[in-house]
């Protein structure tokens, strides 16, 4: 089953999402899923810094 998602808006520094969109393109990746997938590894990365 798909995880439930839900749509907001953002407001980027223009040099950040240039940076991201070309990452994105890099990965082959929407830029949503590829800000969704840095968000999950940086959230991951707090709980276990926060577990240690």
């Amino acid at each position: 089953m798909k995880p439930l998602k839900e749509s907001i808006s953002i407001t980027l520094d223009v040099p950040v999402l240039t940076a991201v969109k070309t990452l994105s393109e890099q990965d082959d990746r929407s830029v949503s899923s590829y800000i969704n997938q840095v968000l999950k590894a940086h959230l991951e990365k707090l709980e276990q810094q926060k577990q240690s």
